[in-house]
């Protein structure tokens, strides 16, 4: 049984004076894998609409969705999202 979801994000982004930037993120306890999927797309879309604001850009946008049981870390149910950035 899969008690919790891990989101850890990854951004990278062009400021307006063109330098690059990126970073990391993690958001923990997450109920389920639909949860961590729409965090991530929420958080990718906020960043993406921030840096088009500041006449930057988000160049980068990866996250895994890490599953955690009672043993650890779930391989069969966690799983990575790629974003085409357009």
């Amino acid at each position: 049984m899969i008690i919790k979801f891990i989101l850890l994000g990854s951004i990278c982004i062009t400021t307006p004076n063109q330098e690059i930037k990126c970073t990391q993120y993690i958001r923990d306890s997450l109920s389920d894998a639909s949860e961590c999927q729409s965090k991530a797309k929420s958080i990718g879309l906020a960043v993406k609409d921030k840096m088009l604001k500041l006449g930057g850009s988000m160049d980068q946008y990866s996250v895994q969705c890490i599953a955690i049981d009672s043993n650890g870390y779930n391989v069969d149910h966690s799983f990575n999202i790629s974003y085409n950035i357009s």
